[in-house]
């Protein structure tokens, strides 16, 4: 009998919990809360590329100006590594099928992952130059504090 009051005290407050919780709801994201560049932009000729240019030595410089998208060092896991802005305009924008990255490449001008490839490359410029402070938009949370910072930090790892 005890086991049936105590399964029965759960489903009662599950359902006080449920029935309570009301109408699940996103905020909206005004524009210019946030500032982000698809890899179009982030290549030679986009909107971004200037900045691209100027910034990338004091945005990469903790990472001895290295921009590293992948994992390293891990038997089986690739990445792609970029030395400096210039080799990074040359990769974006990327063409290509989205794939997985099958090699390590320093420097690509293209690579296996396609269109996936060039996408966590711009992934990553924003989550870094918002970090720097070059992205800022309207929103009092920086972009890099989100989901997305973890995520670009187990890419590092």
């Amino acid at each position: 009998m005890g086991l049936n009051k105590t399964v029965l005290f759960w489903c009662v407050l599950l359902a006080l919990v449920l029935l309570s919780a009301g109408v699940s709801k996103a905020d909206n994201f005004p524009n210019g809360q946030f500032v982000t560049h698809p890899q179009g932009d982030w290549g030679a000729g986009g909107d971004a590329a200037p900045l691209l240019s100027a910034d990338y030595d004091s945005v990469f410089a903790s990472t001895g100006d290295e921009l590293v998208v992948g994992v390293t060092g891990t038997p089986g896991q690739y990445a792609l590594a970029f030395s400096s802005a210039s080799n990074t305009l040359a990769y974006l924008p990327t063409i290509g099928a989205p794939a997985p990255l099958t090699t390590n490449l320093a420097n690509p001008v293209i690579s296996p992952s396609g269109t996936f490839g060039g996408d966590v490359v711009a992934l990553l410029l924003n989550l870094d130059f918002n970090a720097a402070g070059d992205l800022q938009g309207t929103a009092s949370i920086p972009f890099g504090t989100s989901f997305l910072r973890i995520l670009a930090a187990a890419s590092r790892a």
